[in-house]
């Protein structure tokens, strides 16, 4: 029942549009919704269980969020971000950073509540882990933020993509170019989350994804945005095309990641 009023309110508010209504009735009906939802579904603190917000100040604060760039390969803690020599011929990435580890009980609750109980209120604080590092540098005009794409069928039943709202949130703060369209996933495989051996995840993402205009990333830097890295198949895969594509540099980014 929540979960079909979650998936209620987030469709109605994305397939309205202002014009429909005008600006004054559009926000009347918006928060019309939102009574109705928090009536139904109130939000309680996924760590202490407060009431009136997903994630309380005082939990957040608990976080232990990491503050240094890791080898995608070996997971190795690199200060200075430049990966493993040893590494650096097994992956396409330049940089890769992951805000918390997968261990981490409160955030890998938040991303399972963003991707499976469509709660996109989970985005900001959880981008924003992400943004507490990325914001120590800065990103020339050369730089796209590009999150991992879904299939269009998956995306249709989710009602977004997950990747794609915590990048609209690090892209709006950092001020970074976003782009949601040039890369695409043209096969709808398996979740990787079904898919156990590594080898064969591997296999079921290979040939997952396309750019649909080479020319408009070529000599472009990527920072490549996900909720989850575990195996690092899918990000790969996604940074074999964007090479191919002819983008110069590529940092993976998740919001969690296995270690």
């Amino acid at each position: 029942m929540t979960k079909t009023l979650v998936w209620f309110y987030y469709t109605i508010k994305r397939k309205v549009k202002p014009r429909q209504y005008g600006n004054n009735n559009m926000s009347s009906f918006k928060r019309f919704l939102n009574f109705i939802l928090e009536l139904f579904y109130p939000k309680f603190c996924l760590g202490c269980g407060k009431e009136g917000t997903w994630i309380c100040s005082d939990c957040f604060e608990k976080i232990k969020a990491l503050d240094s760039f890791y080898c995608p390969v070996c997971r190795k803690r690199l200060p200075n971000g430049e990966i493993c020599k040893t590494c650096s011929g097994k992956t396409k990435l330049s940089k890769f950073f992951a805000a918390a580890r997968y261990e981490s009980p409160l955030i890998k609750k938040a991303v399972h509540k963003l991707k499976y109980n469509f709660i996109k209120d989970l985005a900001p604080p959880l981008s924003s882990l992400i943004i507490n590092f990325l914001k120590n540098f800065n990103f020339d005009s050369d730089f796209l933020i590009i999150p991992v794409p879904l299939h269009k069928s998956r995306e249709h039943w989710r009602g977004f993509n997950q990747a794609n709202e915590l990048a609209k949130e690090i892209s709006k703060s950092l001020r970074v170019p976003l782009d949601s369209n040039e890369l695409t996933k043209i096969k709808n495989v398996p979740p990787q989350v079904e898919v156990k051996d590594y080898q064969k995840r591997k296999e079921n993402i290979q040939g997952a994804f396309r750019v649909k205009r080479p020319e408009l990333l070529r000599n472009k830097r990527v920072i490549l945005i996900d909720d989850v890295y575990t195996s690092g198949s899918t990000m790969e895969e996604c940074a074999k095309v964007l090479k191919r594509a002819g983008v110069k540099e590529i940092w993976g980014v998740a919001a969690i990641a296995k270690f």
